[in-house]
């Protein structure tokens, strides 16, 4: 082999090295890009998940329905027993009987958490009293002794003392009257900048904006994991508490 082909092949086999380790060089950037967009950071916490601005750098803890696996879902007793065991909140969702009271329940249809064989839920919410909704108990789960009913939104205010609140107004009928009488019960909840609201359109988020103030601040949940920036009211600062409005 001539000189001149010796050094050819050193130069290319020092390329190929070169090309490898920038490869690498580039995984590992990316990698790490993407932990710090991820929310983690190399530098050593100033509190336990805090950074040196008293922000959260850690996701938060909430407890589906109030941890509905462990305990029956959607009731004041759930809800307290998740901020026991160490939940940053609690997600819930409230529909409006018949007689215009809002209840903290999830399904349109009444009958699955009180037990009852799926053929026989027929009856919606939204046409039973309140009364008729909290007649029965629900069926137990985890540490419930069985005496459990539905509670309502200002049970759910009133008793559960600390923990975020992600309250979900779920349609039905009379949906402006639930997002009316949700604002009153909010209006005189003294702690809002623990509520997060969730909303089927903007059109609401704006409106519980608009009568509550610039301490809730609406977003959509598809356009924020998009990457987009939720609008907020003028002069307002960062929030816990949120209008959040759900394509579904």
């Amino acid at each position: 082999m001539s000189i001149g082909e010796r050094i050819q092949r050193n130069m290319k086999s020092k390329v190929c090295s070169q090309s490898r380790f920038h490869r690498a060089a580039n995984v590992l950037t990316f990698l790490l890009g993407a932990l710090l967009a991820a929310g983690y950071s190399t530098a050593r916490p100033h509190a336990a998940g805090q950074n040196a601005g008293g922000e959260s750098h850690r996701p938060l803890v909430i407890a589906h329905r109030g941890g509905a696996l462990e305990s029956t879902e959607n009731t004041i007793a759930a809800f307290q027993r998740a901020a026991k065991i160490g939940s940053d909140g609690i997600e819930t969702d409230v529909r409006l009987t018949r007689d215009g009271i809002v209840v903290v329940y999830h399904d349109e249809y009444f009958g699955r958490v009180e037990g009852l064989p799926e053929r026989q839920r027929t009856r919606l919410i939204s046409d039973l009293t309140y009364a008729e909704v909290t007649a029965q108990t629900l069926i137990p789960v985890g540490d419930d002794n069985g005496s459990r009913r539905v509670p309502t939104l200002n049970e759910l205010l009133s008793q559960v003392k600390s923990g975020l609140l992600n309250i979900e107004l779920k349609r039905g009928a009379r949906f402006d009257e639930l997002v009316n009488k949700t604002i009153a019960a909010l209006k005189g909840f003294r702690e809002l900048d623990r509520v997060v609201l969730e909303t089927p359109n903007l059109e609401t988020a704006q409106k519980f904006r608009a009568a509550l103030g610039s301490r809730l601040t609406a977003k959509r949940r598809w356009s924020a994991a998009a990457g987009i920036r939720p609008p907020r009211s003028p002069g307002s600062g960062p929030t816990r508490s949120g209008a959040t409005c759900s394509p579904a």
